[in-house]
């Protein structure tokens, strides 16, 4: 996939996930600029070392896979700020425009979101199930599941994650909860529609999702936001 980036000049790539150092080499020197995703101010300072031109940093409050600590996006973004010299992106628990304002105080360059997106009308993969159960979410509607395992990760609170959870208790490890894990479970909730046969990622930003916009709406309401924000503290309103 890296290889296939480079041939057709792809101008930016994300790295998720594990070492970043092999896909960071095959890109050097091919005007490719580089996103990698870090959970922890260490890893963030190692992809500075290894030439990434910017970082994007996830918090605790993200949807999917996170960092094995539990630090915040709040604590975590002005942190890994004050120790680099490339450009941060903030993630984790924003889904509107006083999130973007509160990760530009942090010191961040712009914010990436998952979850908000995926309660959009472009979101097409994402069965209507999947969608309003994001809108039904109030701020105790996650859970992290798989912290057993070293690789925690944020989805949806039900039957099933419940079901990991006692799995995960009873220290069963892989063997005993891949079929709960796997990702025909997880593609039986996002897909299918079947929200208590499977699981599906969402981050804590949940609780703040009520509408199913455009995207273009979305980035327009977001954007509004933030500069009503910005004419406030300024004293502009």
């Amino acid at each position: 996939m890296v290889e296939v980036a480079v041939t057709e000049s792809v101008p930016v790539i994300s790295v998720t996930g594990g070492n970043p150092k092999g896909v960071l080499d095959l890109v050097k020197g091919h005007n490719i600029k580089t996103l990698v995703l870090v959970a922890a101010r260490r890893q963030a300072e190692k992809a500075q070392e290894l030439g990434a031109d910017a970082v994007m940093v996830v918090g605790q409050e993200g949807g999917g896979h996170l960092g094995r600590s539990d630090t915040g996006t709040m604590v975590l973004t002005p942190q890994i700020v004050d120790h680099l010299d490339i450009p941060v992106v903030a993630s984790g628990g924003i889904v509107d425009g006083r999130g973007l304002m509160a990760a530009l105080a942090f010191g961040a360059e712009g914010i990436e979101m998952g979850t908000r997106f995926i309660a959009t009308k472009e979101c097409q993969a994402a069965h209507s199930h999947y969608k309003q159960a994001l809108l039904d979410a109030d701020e105790d509607s996650t859970v992290v599941i798989k912290r057993s395992l070293g690789t925690p990760a944020r989805a949806l609170k039900n039957t099933w994650t419940d079901r990991i959870l006692q799995l995960e208790a009873r220290e069963l490890g892989y063997e005993g909860l891949k079929d709960y894990i796997s990702g025909s479970a997880n593609q039986r909730f996002i897909y299918d529609g079947l929200t208590e046969e499977g699981f599906a990622w969402a981050g804590q930003g949940a609780a703040r999702i009520h509408d199913v916009p455009s995207v273009s709406d979305l980035m327009t309401k977001i954007i509004t936001e933030a500069e009503d924000i910005r004419k406030k503290w300024s004293g502009q309103s």
